[in-house]
């Protein structure tokens, strides 16, 4: 997985070079010291991310299907809502779905 300032300077290579994605690719190796033939960077998969930034304006990977990711601003909310469970509860043990429920979240 790329991250976004080796996608941005993949884009800014490409362009460089007379929209060449193979001589992009080479001196992107070359800088980041990144040997040939390994990992997700090939012509085609620099072309998409090209066309993306072309049509979006972004880098950033496109949402994905599936379960949204835990915030990093609720992650308080839920700590202190499960010791307040917790104290609540004779055992002190604590529910994350009782936690859950209390704070609207979905199961």
């Amino acid at each position: 997985m790329l991250s976004a300032p080796d996608k941005a300077l993949l884009v800014k290579l490409f362009y460089m070079n007379e929209e060449s994605a193979t001589i992009a690719l080479r001196k992107f190796r070359v800088q980041k010291n990144v040997k040939s033939g390994k990992g997700p960077l090939t012509p085609a998969c620099l072309l998409k991310l090209v066309k993306r930034f072309e049509e979006t304006g972004k880098l950033e990977d496109r949402a994905r299907a599936g379960r949204p990711c835990l915030k990093e601003a609720r992650a308080p909310c839920i700590a202190v809502e499960m010791e307040a469970i917790a104290s609540e509860a004779a055992s002190g043990t604590s529910s994350a779905r009782e936690a859950a429920r209390r704070l609207g979240l979905p199961p």
